[in-house]
């Protein structure tokens, strides 16, 4: 499915899919609250599948080099920590 929505559209589809369980809490029932279950399981497996597929890494490496910054000016002003 990741491969057909990609990753963004699999994320805010298995999203979508908890509002069946939201939804069934309205009115609590077993005939309500089982089919959403069920549902919610589908979009969490969605989820899980778009979160392995998009690429995290790209991120780390921008915040590592603000830090590296931010610990050379206190380190050449002098700031105290």
């Amino acid at each position: 499915m990741t491969e057909i929505l990609k990753p963004k559209y699999t994320l805010v589809l298995g999203s979508a899919a908890y509002t069946a369980l939201l939804a069934a809490n309205i009115y609590p029932r077993a005939y309500t609250l089982l089919p959403a279950a069920a549902i919610n399981g589908i979009g969490a497996g969605l989820i899980w599948t778009a979160q392995g597929a998009r690429p995290h890494g790209t991120t780390l490496p921008i915040r590592l080099s603000h830090l590296r910054r931010l610990t050379s000016l206190i380190v050449t002003v002098g700031l105290p920590l």
